[in-house]
């Protein structure tokens, strides 16, 4: 009777102790969030979108973000390093990682930001093992604006800066006819890609003949956006 009694109470407290261990193990909790620096923009102009992941306990792994498609739309990464943040919710502290999305929109009216899928790893509550597991954020909408009424759509450009500078390969004193001079005219045009920098007009010249070149483009990133920039070169024969 006595070892019936052992071995029962050995079951009760194994019982008790692996459903202990069982409720500290729970899952971590584990969302996402998408978010724009704005609602409204022009066509061409630039919409940060802020993916953030959170979970209960932390990330034992790079998180991965799926590349999706916006239609009317082209969605850039900023290659940046994920910011990390703490957020309080309530009385407990959620780690969150931050990664940035540049949508340059080019059709206008409502346009949808689709649900974004991001791999995680976290281990549950209670352990160290991280489990891999999936979340989605929910889809977002955003409104696209036409330019100006009467505005040439051909030689738009949305941007927060535009300058314009041009050099030559040599001084425009002492040329004589057969003389072949290079421009380099250079635009930069911040927040915007340099895909979206019209072309210059080209046109005659009395003095010579010209020789257009396929023009330099470039794409620089900061911190929440993108300059671009566009190298038109030409040979001048005089």
């Amino acid at each position: 009777m006595k070892l019936k009694f052992i071995t029962y109470l050995y079951l009760l407290l194994f019982c008790s102790f692996s459903y202990t261990v069982l409720a500290q193990k729970k899952p971590a909790k584990i969302w996402a969030t998408a978010s724009f620096n704005k609602n409204k923009v022009m066509v061409g102009e630039p919409l940060v979108v802020t993916i953030s992941v959170y979970t209960s306990t932390w990330f034992t792994k790079l998180l991965i973000f799926e590349e999706i498609q916006i239609k009317g739309a082209l969605l850039v990464r900023l290659e940046q390093r994920s910011g990390a943040k703490t957020v309080t919710i309530g009385r407990k502290q959620y780690p969150a990682i931050e990664q940035r999305f540049v949508i340059y929109p080019n059709a206008i009216g409502e346009n949808t930001l689709p649900s974004f899928k991001v791999k995680t790893t976290s281990p549950p509550e209670g352990d160290y093992k991280g489990l891999e597991r999936t979340v989605a954020t929910k889809e977002r909408k955003f409104m696209v604006q036409g330019p100006p009424e009467g505005m040439d759509t051909s030689k738009w450009l949305t941007a927060y800066d535009v300058t314009i500078s041009e050099t030559w390969d040599k001084p425009l004193t002492n040329i004589t006819a057969g003389d072949v001079l290079e421009r380099r005219i250079s635009i930069r045009a911040s927040g915007a890609l340099a895909a979206a920098i019209p072309p210059l007009d080209s046109t005659n010249i009395e003095f010579g003949t010209i020789y257009p070149k396929t023009p330099l483009l470039g794409n620089f990133q900061n911190s929440a956006s993108f300059t671009g920039s566009r190298i038109e070169i030409t040979n001048y024969l005089i």
